[in-house]
């Protein structure tokens, strides 16, 4: 790779939060700085970005931003992206504490909560906050109060509160590393930086329910909340907190097989993390890129994944951050290091993605140099918590009871979470592939809703016609999509509902079309048990039993899009005038014409290989 060729395009960075760090990179790359509209290799945008704004990435260039991101990682549209994932592989993706979203989710977690214990702590975080605002710790009796006082229209998170975290000199602290995504088609191609920081509190420790829950110097890691307070830095090396971790459990005795694998299991929860993140970060990725542009890397964009540890160095997911701040203000030389190496890392994965065509010398060349463990190819393994796991069960979702529903199982204890996220993975491709042949533009003049520029939608009967094809009851199918186009904004993707009026129905976006599917899923499974496909996939082609890297219900989900992929009922959608509705008895005659065949559970989709689909704010 010939240095001297490459052009970075800086016009529109950051000069707060990121100049420093890319400047450093930049000089240490021998790579040359343009701040203008002349040519260039790779555009640096840290400005708040729209869907034309990509328009400036020509054919071979990368931008290191993907549309979309600062929503799909606010609070709310990351749990709901996790839970996706967890109900398709089971908990062996189960790496954060119990989360609910509220206000949506309240009954749910009025119901769990009547099985805590009266001690319970929850943490309230705001949907869209950053940098610790409007954070808040309560006890269980109070979340309800605390949510029916957020202002209307407002989102949040409620999240078990981790009870017993690691402390070292008596102080709680967290665990930034950052993550660089590269690719958000399936499959998913993304490293991690082995240089992280520990971001620490500043008043000692005590457990909340100990009469501390109003001091959040003493709960809250966030650099801009502690450093704002003391003036210094709060941020150490993972380096140094590694080996003060290894020191501590050499003298105690305790806890040795637990260290050796920390590290393996702080990599799983940056696996989980980012592939929860790629269906909806593709799906929006391709409205803004056009086509010849979307190579390999064509976009590419460092997030901040911030995990905390428990005294069983169990790793848990607090949040992930779009955009993290990489100033070098007031920083030591482990930050610096840290920072600089990460956009080094990410600047030299976008130029290999670019000159790399049949083989990854240059991607190999920047691992190596950069210490990135790709996330994608590690051969990661599902968590072995620590020996005090069991008292931290209340973490992690309870398996749900839906009939047949495989959650929990084996697959948590023995699987190759590869594989899994990969068979995840290969079914929300599915989803994709499925909803990109039924979508429809949406004609914003028209619609009832405000939607993202490039915004596309899956008509009533283009959803109904496809149920249909996967043997689902008109009655669910239209009762879903009802709930469904009702709930479109409680994902913070972007669509939301507004006062336009016209003929048109609103129409499922993308999450909206997932949310549906799964919906549709879990009613078949609770109403009929679909006993049958409980074996789907349970056999290698040996014969020998195996455990399927999807539970019973990411199965049911993977067999439904199978059959509506093969139906050619969503090509309704086509069929229609852009924008319009086939009136309530035309649906009805289209959908009574599937056969009785489609109607029966169809094959399974194969979803252990990639190719199994049909073609076609700132933070701390």
């Amino acid at each position: 790779m010939d240095s001297s060729l490459v052009r970075v395009n800086t016009a529109r960075m950051s000069a707060k939060y990121y100049a420093d760090a890319v400047h450093g990179a930049l000089a240490e790359l021998g790579w040359e700085e343009v701040n203008s509209g002349g040519a260039c290799d790779l555009h640096w945008w840290d400005a708040p970005i729209r869907r034309e704004d990509f328009a400036a990435v020509q054919p071979g260039r990368a931008i290191n931003r993907f549309y979309g991101m600062v929503r799909l990682c606010r609070k709310v549209c990351l749990a709901r992206q996790l839970a996706w994932l967890e109900e398709l592989v089971g908990t062996a993706c189960a790496v954060s504490p119990r989360t609910w979203c509220v206000p949506a989710e309240l009954p749910d977690f009025a119901r769990g909560a009547e099985r805590q214990a009266s001690t319970s702590v929850f943490i309230i975080k705001p949907d869209a906050g950053c940098q610790g605002e409007g954070i808040a710790l309560v006890p269980g009796e109070e979340v309800a109060r605390r949510v029916r006082a957020l202002p209307t229209g407002a989102q949040a998170v409620v999240q078990a509160y981790i009870p017993r975290p690691l402390l070292l000199g008596g102080l709680k602290f967290d665990l930034r590393f950052y993550v660089l995504l590269c690719a958000a088609r399936h499959p998913v191609e993304a490293y991690m930086c082995a240089r992280g920081l520990a971001r620490f509190a500043t008043h000692a420790y005590t457990p909340p329910e100990d009469g501390s829950m109003g001091d959040l110097f003493a709960h809250l890691t966030n650099s801009t909340l502690n450093t704002g307070l003391t003036g210094v830095s709060n941020k150490r090396s993972w380096a140094h907190v590694h080996a003060k971790i290894g020191e501590r459990v050499r003298v105690s005795g305790v806890g040795l097989d637990a260290y050796e694998g920390l590290w393996e299991r702080i990599v799983r929860v940056a696996a989980v993390a980012v592939h929860a993140l790629g269906p909806l970060a593709a799906e929006l990725q391709q409205q803004a890129l056009p086509a010849p542009a979307f190579s390999r890397y064509a976009s590419f964009q460092i997030l901040g994944v911030d995990v905390m540890l428990d005294e069983d160095l169990n790793a848990w997911l607090l949040e992930m951050n779009h955009s993290p701040s990489m100033a070098l203000e007031g920083a030591d030389e482990d930050e610096r290091d840290a920072k600089v190496h990460a956009v080094q890392g990410a600047l030299r994965l976008a130029r290999a993605g670019q000159v790399d065509s049949e083989s990854d010398a240059h991607v190999v060349r920047a691992c190596s140099a950069h210490a990135l463990v790709r996330l994608h190819h590690a051969g990661l393994q599902p968590s072995t918590r620590g020996a005090g796991a069991e008292s931290q069960q209340h973490l992690v979702k309870e398996p749900s009871q839906r009939p047949g529903d495989m959650t929990g199982s084996a697959l948590s204890l023995h699987g190759n979470l590869l594989q899994a996220l990969d068979a995840a993975g290969a079914v929300m491709h599915e989803a994709r592939a499925v909803f990109e042949a039924a979508a429809s533009p949406v004609p914003a003049p028209r619609a009832r809703f405000s939607a993202p520029a490039g915004g596309r939608t899956l008509s009533r009967q283009a959803f109904t016609a496809l149920c249909a094809a996967a043997g689902v009851e008109g009655t669910v199918a239209m009762r879903v999509y009802g709930q469904c186009v009702s709930d479109i904004g409680a994902m913070g993707t972007g669509w939301a509902p507004g006062t336009a009026t016209g003929p048109l129905r609103p129409g499922l976006p993308f999450h909206a079309f997932v949310t549906a599917i799964f919906a549709v899923a879990r009613e078949r499974l609770a109403s009929k048990g679909d006993a049958a496909w409980a074996d789907v996939g349970r056999a290698r082609d040996d014969g020998a039993p195996r455990e399927p890297p999807l539970t019973h219900f990411g199965m049911c989900v993977g067999t439904m899009l199978n059959a509506m992929s093969k139906s050619g009922s969503g090509r309704l959608a086509a069929d229609a005038e852009p924008g319009r509705e086939v009136p309530d008895d035309d649906l009805s005659v289209r959908a009574e014409s599937v056969t009785t065949a489609t109607r029966q559970p169809p094959p399974p989709l194969d979803v252990a290989r990639p190719d199994a689909s049909p073609a076609g704010m700132r933070n701390d």
